[in-house]
């Protein structure tokens, strides 16, 4: 840029004094990029570990929020067939229970039966 400069000084013609003009407008512009460019890939690479130390704790994050709603469905599953078990194992015992009863009744129903048709029997007999 500098040599640029000094061949601009020494022009001796419009057009190369015009052309060197716009040779060292670009040659500025060009350094004025490169310096964006490198200060933007700087930015990037900065942003881009960022973004992957983010990333690995989110993943981290959902790993354990995965193992939790693991143990959580394996808790409710094992409180749900726990729960299953007494209630059948409850409803089986009620019927037990009732069958006995109804049994007992039965039997004292069928005496008191037949101890009404004794009675039945000896009133109706003559005497």
């Amino acid at each position: 840029m500098d040599e640029i400069a000094e061949l601009l000084k020494h022009a001796e013609s419009p057009s190369e004094r015009a052309t060197l003009l716009v040779l060292h407008k670009i040659a500025t512009k060009l350094g004025d990029i490169d310096k964006d460019f490198t200060e933007h890939r700087r930015e990037f690479n900065e942003h881009r570990e960022e973004f992957r130390s983010h990333v690995a704790e989110e993943q981290r994050l959902l790993a354990r929020g995965l193992g939790a709603w693991m143990i959580l469905s394996g808790a409710l599953a094992i409180g749900a067939s726990a729960g299953a078990w007494y209630v059948g194992a409850h409803i089986t015992d009620v019927n037990k229970t009732q069958q006995i009863v109804i049994d007992a009744n039965s039997n004292r129903l069928t005496a008191i039966e037949q101890q009404l048709r004794d009675l039945a029997t000896l009133r109706a007999a003559p005497k």
